[in-house]
């Protein structure tokens, strides 16, 4: 048999229970960016930056300079950070993001970010398997 005809209604989708990290990052566009549109973001990052979007990871991002040297802008992350930094095309040595509750900018070293991020996690999972 080459191919079998179904009905749509006979497909169940695996990510549909809960919400997606997309939706999530609406919300919090929606909560701490009120003057600023998640869909004209979207299609600027579309265009000039990277988006990864997965059922549970959501980030728009853009290479940039700082100070003569070139590092990535995280516009948002929903999500486990070190998974996003991953899926990037390559690696660059600075990444600037904002927090919700903090005015301005950090500049952190990529590097010591993962790092810790991953102790972090290592943690979490004593924690969890205790």
């Amino acid at each position: 048999m080459k191919y079998q005809r179904i009905a749509r209604e006979s497909v169940t989708h695996l990510f549909s229970n809960g919400r997606s990290a997309f939706e999530v990052a609406i919300e919090i566009y929606s909560r701490h960016n009120p003057s600023e549109n998640i869909w004209t973001d979207l299609i600027s990052y579309m265009k000039h930056g990277f988006i990864v979007t997965r059922p549970h990871l959501f980030c728009m991002v853009k290479p940039c300079d700082y100070n003569g040297e070139r590092c990535w802008f995280i516009q948002v992350v929903v999500g486990n950070l070190v998974e996003a930094i991953s899926c990037l095309p390559y690696r660059l040595p600075k990444l600037i993001f904002t927090r919700e509750d903090e005015p301005g900018f950090r500049v952190v070293d990529t590097q010591r970010l993962i790092e810790l991020a991953e102790n972090n996690d290592r943690k979490t999972q004593q924690v969890n398997a205790s």
